[in-house]
C-alpha cells in the first residue's frame, strides 16, 4: 500500500512512461515515489517528498518528468542518506561521483558504479579512520592507498602504502603519533 503518487494528477497521456508499466512489487515505491509532496510540485524542477511504507523517508533535489535526478535521499530518520546524481531515479543505479551515509555512521566519497562504490573513493569509519585509495567492483581497497587514524590511541598515525583485499599488504610507510616512522615490506598476515 502507497501514500500518493504524482501520477495521480497527470492524465493518462501526460504520464512517463514507467509511471504506466507494471514493475516488480519489490521496487514500486521507487515508480510511485511520494506520500506527501512537500514543496515543489514533485513532477519538474526543485522539490520535496517523502516516501516508503510509512512515508518515513524523505528525498530533496532537482525532478524531471516525475523522476528524481540529482539530490539527496534520507532513510532512517536521517541516520543513512545518499546525495548525488541519480541514474533512473534511484540511489542504488547511481553511477556517477556522490556521496553517502550508511546505518552503521561510514561516510563514503568518491566514484560509484551501479550503487557501488568503485574507483577514487575516501571512506570515514564511524571508529576514526579514514581509508582512502582505488576501489574494485566489489568496493575493496586494492593497490595504493592511505589509512589515517583520528581518533584513540594512534591519533594522528598513518600508513600510505599497498593495500590488497583492503588490508595494508607490500610496501608501504608507516608513520607513528609518536614521532617516527617505519619503512617496510608488510604481508597481510602480519597484521
Amino acid at each position: 500500500k502507497f501514500c500518493g503518487s504524482p501520477a495521480k494528477s497527470l492524465a493518462q497521456d501526460e504520464k512517463p512512461e514507467y509511471m504506466t508499466k507494471r514493475v516488480l512489487p519489490i521496487i514500486k515505491w521507487i515508480y510511485v515515489p511520494y506520500c506527501k509532496c512537500l514543496e515543489g510540485n514533485c513532477m519538474n524542477g526543485y522539490s520535496v517528498y517523502t516516501f516508503g511504507k510509512n512515508c518515513e523517508h524523505k528525498f530533496e533535489g532537482v525532478m524531471k518528468k516525475g523522476r528524481a535526478v540529482d539530490g539527496k535521499y534520507t532513510w532512517d530518520n536521517g541516520k543513512t542518506w545518499y546525495e548525488g546524481k541519480l541514474v533512473k531515479g534511484v540511489s542504488h543505479d547511481n553511477t556517477g561521483k556522490a556521496r553517502m551515509k550508511r546505518w552503521d555512521g561510514t561516510i563514503i566519497e568518491g566514484s560509484f558504479v551501479d550503487g557501488t562504490v568503485t574507483g577514487k573513493a575516501k571512506v570515514y569509519n564511524p571508529d576514526g579512520t579514514v581509508e582512502e585509495g582505488e576501489y574494485d567492483e566489489n568496493s575493496i581497497l586494492n593497490g595504493y592507498g592511505t589509512y589515517k587514524w583520528t581518533k584513540g590511541r594512534y591519533a594522528g598515525s598513518a600508513y600510505a602504502g599497498n593495500f590488497k583485499e583492503s588490508r595494508f599488504n607490500g610496501y608501504g610507510e608507516m608513520n607513528l603519533s609518536v614521532d617516527h616512522s617505519i619503512k617496510q615490506e608488510i604481508n597481510k598476515d602480519e597484521i
